[in-house]
């Protein structure tokens, strides 16, 4: 399995108010601090949400082709910060050498044919997620177009739940993790 995808580059203008915090520390009250503290934690584990979100969309589009997948892995990449996105490509491109190595429970042994096949799905989320820079409007458009082909899929992504493609598939996820 590729290395998890890293999300504490873009977290580092939470760091900073967070260093200022404990350094000058009569600046701010301890409700103040706590706070801040409470931010950055929820967004760090709102950001790792959208990781796990994207890397099973990605699942579940590599292997079975569902087009609803793809359009979440997108909306997901879509979603997540410029160095967020850099780290979602980054594992693509792990995942895209070692796709051979995947043994999946209900699938057939992955041969030269059907990993090409996987590879090229691969290599295309990638060319769209890295075509351009991401804006607040293409988040809405892509949100619009994923609630469009499946409303679940959208509110587990609004709610930062990555189990709904654990649910839908478990046979296809429980073991490649």
């Amino acid at each position: 399995m590729p290395k998890p995808i890293p999300i504490s580059a873009h977290f580092i203008p939470l760091v900073f108010i967070l260093f200022f915090q404990i350094l000058y520390p009569s600046v701010t009250s301890a409700n103040e601090n706590q706070l801040l503290k409470e931010f950055a934690e929820d967004a760090l584990e709102k950001a790792k949400k959208v990781n796990q979100y994207f890397t099973k969309a990605v699942d579940v589009f590599v292997f079975l082709g569902e087009s609803d997948a793809k359009t979440a892995a997108l909306t997901a990449a879509a979603v997540a910060d410029r160095e967020q996105r850099k780290g979602l490509v980054n594992y693509l491109k792990a995942y895209s050498i070692e796709i051979s190595n995947y043994q999946i429970k209900h699938l057939k042994v992955i041969n030269p044919i059907t990993e090409v096949f996987y590879k090229d799905r691969i290599k295309n989320l990638i060319k769209e997620i890295t075509r351009k820079d991401w804006t607040m409007l293409d988040i809405i458009r892509w949100k619009a177009m994923l609630g469009e082909v499946n409303q679940d899929y959208l509110k587990a992504l609004n709610e930062f739940d990555p189990t709904i493609f654990e649910k839908k598939y478990p046979d296809l996820l429980k073991n490649h993790e």
